[in-house]
């Protein structure tokens, strides 16, 4: 090989320093996960997607009872389909099609571990989960591990993608650590929602992009594999969440880019690999384009089925243009759901790009603007721009990864600053409490109670129409400093931490004034029962103790790799 062309820069300890990180953070996303559904939406892609498992199809024949789902039909979107001869109605998840489609081998292996246990099984079937219907206890805990896994996996990504791009490897391993521990990422693992899953595949998509780049700098031929699986994830980003179609479409100019000029640079080298060695560039391109437009077949096929109409879903929320502003104001330093207090460190993403544009870096600049912009445009485009019942701006999670590249680039020059490295630590630091409250207290229990002690706040009817106006009471909330999420959050913590039991002061917890203490409205959001662990032992009487066994093993596992990936040999 020449000495002119660069070697591949993901070295085997950058590899094992992934698998390290990994380990770690999947061991603590585990052990702080939701077993139960937190709302009904949750519970609405888990019927859906077992319906798929067990050769159903893709809807609901019949709406489940209000019980099961905390609300008649909430979560679900209802289609008419014409058969036999008449009308009848179906039921089908406000998720993507991708939601339910991956979540099906998850289904199948919880469906699997619980004919080991059948007595598991019966003790939750017989008492269900504090009143709704109780079944197939081990799948709904299998279907929502997917949000600590591709969490992890995220972070994992992470880590590889930074060193692609030349990243020193200690940064690349704080940043995929802050990632995990100090950023709203971690709360939104706990679910498994849609967010979660769009934003690993789509950050799968860049990675793959830039292996695909890496090679052809290397003069090259891009690994069929690699493009079938950068087409591939694209395409189930879409029918996940179709919301993301502007990230999508950057990502699709991104990779034209890429192929354009990479095999330029290829067929003109002298030293280049022989002209039959790979695929032509048009083969290559599509390679990446067909499983998008499959994917895009499928959605059209899919909306026909709901709807009869064979053209792509229109939003039915979409807002104003005029309250745009206030949305994006909202998403990115409102109190309650802001970006800067959500992950501090994203501070860092201005220093990052000054560094890309130093080093020529052209292509991750561009990408995280554009994934940037686009994500914020769908979010503030919506009149639930705050994500609903939720901890952290959800509709933001896909770019969260992408701007933790440039808080990777950005560690640098933070550190050379004068009390740099104060500040990179205090700010990591904010990060990490500011989450672990979002992780100990479900975001439905504090807006269970906030919407009890509201109207005290806002009396004379005002709360009212606050509930009928355009962007929902939720907006006031998160704007509110006594009532804001991560503070709230620490005092119903604190409250409960000292052993007072479920009853909370208006007064001390948000500052407004209540004769009666505030409850819990369920028996599911008092304590730590949604925590999986916490309502296996309590609930159903289990014994975690294996599981956490294993799961401490995986951490020291985890600790051993970091160690060894650290070591700089010849980086």
């Amino acid at each position: 090989m020449s000495p002119y062309i660069p070697r591949d820069p993901v070295r085997k300890d950058d590899r094992t320093l992934a698998r390290g990180v990994f380990c770690i953070l999947l061991a603590l996303f585990s052990l702080t996960f939701n077993g139960m559904p937190e709302e009904p939406r949750g519970e609405a892609d888990f019927l859906v997607t077992r319906a798929l498992a067990t050769g159903e199809g893709w809807a609901l024949h019949d709406l489940p009872l209000s019980g099961s789902l905390g609300g008649a039909g909430s979560g679900l979107d209802t289609g008419l389909q014409e058969g036999a001869g008449k009308w009848r109605g179906r039921w089908f998840a406000q998720s993507g099609l991708g939601q339910a489609l991956l979540g099906v081998p998850f289904y199948w292996i919880g469906r699997g571990v619980g004919s080991w246990v059948p007595g598991l099984e019966e003790r939750h079937h017989q008492r269900g989960y504090y009143g709704a219907a109780g079944d197939d206890y081990l799948a709904h805990l299998a279907l929502a591990w997917r949000g600590p896994l591709l969490t992890a996996l995220t972070a994992l990504l992470l880590v590889l993608a930074a060193r692609r791009l030349r990243i020193e490897r200690s940064h690349a391993w704080f940043a995929a650590f802050a990632y995990g521990l100090s950023t709203f990422a971690w709360a939104q693992s706990r679910t498994g929602a849609d967010d979660v899953q769009c934003t690993f595949l789509l950050f799968l998509s860049f990675h793959l992009l830039l292996r695909i780049r890496s090679r052809l700098t290397r003069l090259e031929y891009p690994s069929a594999g690699n493009l079938a699986a950068l087409g591939l994830a694209l395409a189930l980003t879409l029918l996940t969440r179709l919301d993301t179609l502007p990230a999508v479409l950057v990502l699709c100019a991104a990779t034209e880019v890429v192929l354009t000029r990479g095999y330029g640079v290829l067929h003109d080298a002298p030293w280049g690999p022989e002209r039959d060695g790979g695929l032509s560039g048009r083969a290559a391109a599509i390679v990446v384009v067909l499983p998008v437009f499959v994917g895009v077949a499928i959605l059209l096929w899919f909306e026909h089925a709901k709807s009869g109409s064979w053209t792509p879903p229109r939003p039915q929320d979409i807002a104003p243009l005029s309250q745009w502003p206030a949305a994006l104001a909202g998403l990115l330093v409102s109190p309650g759901v802001g970006l800067v207090w959500m992950a501090p460190l994203v501070l860092l993403v201005p220093l990052g790009i000054a560094r890309t544009r130093r080093r020529g870096e052209r292509l991750l600049e561009r990408v995280l603007l554009g994934v940037f912009v686009g994500t914020v445009l769908s979010a503030v485009a919506t009149r639930a721009w705050h994500g609903g019942e939720t901890y952290g701006p959800r509709l933001l999670l896909p770019a969260l990864p992408f701007l933790w590249l440039a808080v990777a680039l950005g560690l640098r020059h933070a550190q050379s600053l004068p009390a740099g490295r104060g500040l990179v630590l205090g700010l990591l630091m904010l990060g990490v409490l500011t989450q672990l409250p979002g992780v100990l207290v479900s975001a439905s229990t504090h807006l269970d109670l906030a919407h009890q002690a509201a109207p005290q706040k806002w009396p004379d009817g005002e709360w009212e129409r606050m509930r009928d106006s355009e962007g929902g009471t939720l907006a006031h909330l998160h704007w509110d400093s006594g009532f804001a999420a991560p503070w709230a959050h620490w005092r119903i913590l604190r409250h409960r931490s000292a052993g007072l039991g479920e009853a909370f002061d208006a007064e001390v917890l948000y500052g407004v004034d209540g004769s009666a203490p505030l409850r819990p409205s369920s028996p599911a959001l008092e304590g730590f029962r949604h925590l999986a662990w916490v309502d296996l032992r309590r609930r159903l009487g289990g014994t975690p103790w294996a599981i956490l066994t294993a799961l401490g093993a995986l951490v020291i596992l985890g600790i051993h790799l970091t160690g060894k990936g650290l070591v700089d040999k010849g980086r």
